[in-house]
């Protein structure tokens, strides 16, 4: 997803601090704790995030920024496929024990599967290629 951004800070090291001009989605995103999108009251915030500065833009300047698609296919899967994994898991392990079995190894392996896709993600997003990226000067 490209979003609109203007840089409000230049860093030493080749990134850029950018606040998102258009963040009129963050509330319903699942991963607004990430870049901030909503205070703690609950009211809307323009986020700031730090994204690699390759195309050398100036403070002030607006930007497009986006993840790339791998990046965002590799986050999607995780966040629903591990869990979808875990349920199918924990039904394989509950099943022989009969129908009471099979629906407790289902929560079980959802919620196994839901912790680990959230550790997965989280590990995901420190990595420099799942970052978000500035791809032109508007």
């Amino acid at each position: 997803m490209k979003h609109t951004a203007r840089v409000v800070e230049r860093m030493a090291d080749g990134m850029a601090r950018v606040v998102l001009d258009d963040a009129e989605a963050c509330s319903t995103c699942s991963s607004r704790h990430i870049c901030q999108g909503l205070s703690l009251t609950g009211r809307k915030r323009q986020p700031r995030i730090i994204v690699s500065n390759g195309l050398d833009a100036a403070e002030g300047d607006v930007v497009t920024v986006e993840l790339r698609p791998g990046a965002s296919m590799a986050v999607i899967a995780t966040t629903f496929l591990v869990p979808l994994l875990g349920l199918i898991a924990g039904y394989l392990v509950g099943a022989p024990t009969g129908l009471g079995g099979a629906a407790a190894g289902c929560g079980i392996g959802l919620a196994l599967g839901v912790l680990a896709s959230i550790v997965i993600n989280r590990a995901l997003a420190r990595r420099t290629d799942f970052q978000m990226q500035m791809t032109s000067i508007v």
